[in-house]
């Protein structure tokens, strides 16, 4: 009897590990990241919200899914509400050819400076996983990465707080530029 009940548990524990070592081995889910990275960043793929530099303009209309604030030939800037105190902007720069070559990204929020710190940390430990130890200078953290369409770009995170007007209220925030490499 005690055979059978051994029998059984290791079996369940054997199904179990099973299971859970059948993931796809990824732990760059955006699920793994907090609400606000997840809403910025919308999908896995590309170096920032799907898209990567080299990419063309009509692919990023669809990608993005909204309209423009602005909208001209070498340039797409949009701006998102999150929710009261959070909001974001992306300014995509094109060359001649209608190609991405430059991102822009701005995270803030009023009044939660814990809050605006957890989504810094979410970006850097996103783009650490992915790229490795990034470099530390100047308040910057930065990642030179290979590129399919450049030699090199890079990808520099920033964070910083300030103060709104003459009352106390601060505003935090991340900030996100993608560009190539022009050593």
């Amino acid at each position: 009897m005690i055979n059978k009940i051994f029998r059984r548990v290791c079996t369940v524990v054997l199904l179990a590990s099973l299971l859970v070592g059948c993931g796809d081995g990824s732990h760059d889910k955006l699920t793994d990241y907090g609400y606000v990275f997840q809403e910025v960043m919308t999908n896995e793929e590309g170096v920032f919200r799907g898209v990567n530099l080299g990419d063309d303009i009509d692919g990023l209309f669809d990608k993005e899914g909204a309209a423009a604030v602005e909208n001209e030939n070498d340039y797409l800037y949009y701006e998102y509400q999150i929710d009261s105190l959070t909001s974001f902007n992306v300014a995509y720069s094109f060359d001649q050819n209608g190609n991405l070559i430059e991102v822009l990204s701005k995270v803030y929020m009023v009044d939660e400076m814990a809050g605006i710190d957890s989504v810094h940390n979410d970006f850097l430990r996103f783009y650490t996983q992915h790229y490795g130890e990034p470099i530390s200078e100047k308040g910057m953290n930065s990642w030179a990465v290979k590129s399919e369409k450049y030699d090199e770009i890079l990808i520099a995170l920033g964070f910083e707080s300030t103060a709104l007007g003459n009352n106390s209220n601060t505003h935090g925030i991340v900030s996100l530029w993608i560009y190539p490499n022009k050593r």
